[in-house]
Order: C-alpha cells, then structure tokens, then sequence
C-alpha cells in the first residue's frame, strides 16, 4: 500500500535512525567480513547519512536492540498460551507445579543435603610481623 501522505517526500528527510535501518543488514554484513566500525561510519557519508562517530555507535546499538526485541519468542509464546486457554477452557487456576522430584539425581540431592557447622565463636586474629615477611605474597 503506498503511503499518499509520505509519497512526495523524498527520504533523505526520514530520520536519521531510520535510515542506518534500511542500511543495518548492509552494516552488519561488513562488520562481519572485518571492516572497523571507522569504516563503516566513512562510508555512511557516500549514502548521504552524515553523523558523528558516537551517535552512530549509539543508533547502531539502539537498532540491535530493537531487532532483538522484535524477533524476541515471548510474543508468540503469549499467543501460544492464550490460544490454548481458548481452546482447553483453561484460565490457570488449576494447573498445578510440576514434579520436580524426579529432576534432581541421588548424587545431587546428597551434595545438597550435606551441611559443615563452623565453630561458634570466631577465631582469634593473631599477627606475627616475622612470619609475614617470609611470605612469598606473588604466589598468593
């Protein structure tokens, strides 16, 4: 569908973020076969993008992000469940915990279980000057 409001505007007016957008895949693409971010900023002005070497950085991070978030499974996953509360009729309430009993090993549980009670009141501090200067502390 062609948008009738934008449709005369030419896109050097879009915004700068928007712009490195459609160039992202190309970006990442030269990043990858070894080109420095310097370069890459360089070559921005070729395009017309003409922006200063940290608002790049920032932009460029911003839109990772952003391409993250967008291909992020917790929305489809939300879908997922709330379908499935369509259909079985389920709201939640009555879906219990699982066992998780079985999850653990025998070797495991013992590790856990296995508790060294320290002395009750702490030792005493005692500092010997002689034995400290004996200590080889790079070895430490």
């Amino acid at each position: 569908m062609i948008n009738m409001i934008t449709k005369g505007i030419p896109s050097e007016k879009r915004s700068v973020l928007r712009r490195l957008q459609e160039v992202l895949p190309q970006i990442e693409d030269g990043l990858a076969n070894g080109y420095s971010h310097k370069d890459m900023h360089a070559a921005l002005g070729q395009l017309g993008i003409s922006i200063s070497l940290t608002y790049y950085h920032r932009v460029l991070a911003m839109l990772r992000k952003e391409k993250r978030e967008s291909t992020a499974v917790v929305p489809e996953t939300r879908q997922r469940v709330k379908e499935n509360r369509r259909l079985t009729g389920s709201t939640g309430a009555d879906l219990k915990a699982p066992d998780l009993s079985v999850a653990f090993n025998e070797e495991s549980v013992a590790a856990t279980s296995s508790i060294v009670e320290q002395p009750s009141e702490p030792r005493e501090f005692k500092w010997d000057a002689k034995a400290a200067e004996k200590v080889n502390w790079n070895d430490l």
